[in-house]
């Protein structure tokens, strides 16, 4: 498990497609609270952001993405099972190389310890309207200020 005492520092990839994005299905046990975010995970030492979407996107999920493309570093900070987290999130946007993926419902994902998650694709408009909470806060418009959803 993480050190939670610490700043984290992360790398994640916007997918979309026909104004949907294809979000992590994520759960807090305390707050009792979903949570939808793009897939991603730490940067290693020595490795770049790009070059750490693309490995945690395939170790998770064991597809490719195409060469992911920087678009802003976001602060965030917020309480996870009870707890202050805080993490430097380097945000990309990439598509994915097996183009079958973007007519499925979900994909089945993995934590490096084997436990399952779900992929879903979301439509931007739930994210907007606030039914669903995407995370890290002010994504949405920092990746899309004019996009009319």
């Amino acid at each position: 498990m993480a050190d939670r005492s610490r700043i984290r520092c992360i790398a994640i990839c916007v997918i979309q497609h026909h104004r949907r994005w294809l979000v992590l299905e994520g759960y807090d046990p305390v707050s009792q609270d979903y949570f939808y975010r793009p897939l991603g995970g730490g940067i290693e030492l020595g490795e770049t952001g790009s070059d750490a979407v693309q490995r945690e996107f395939f170790e998770e999920t064991g597809h490719r993405i195409t060469t992911p493309e920087y678009k802003e570093t976001l602060e965030n900070i917020f309480i996870y099972k009870g707890k202050v987290c805080h993490e430097l999130v380097r945000v990309y946007a990439a598509d994915l190389r097996d183009e079958a993926l973007y007519q499925e419902e979900q994909i089945i994902a993995h934590e490096d310890n084997g436990t399952p998650f779900k992929v879903l694709w979301v439509p931007v408009q739930d994210f907007i309207n606030r039914s669903k909470r995407l995370v890290p806060e002010g994504l949405l418009l920092f990746l899309n200020p004019t996009d009319p959803y």
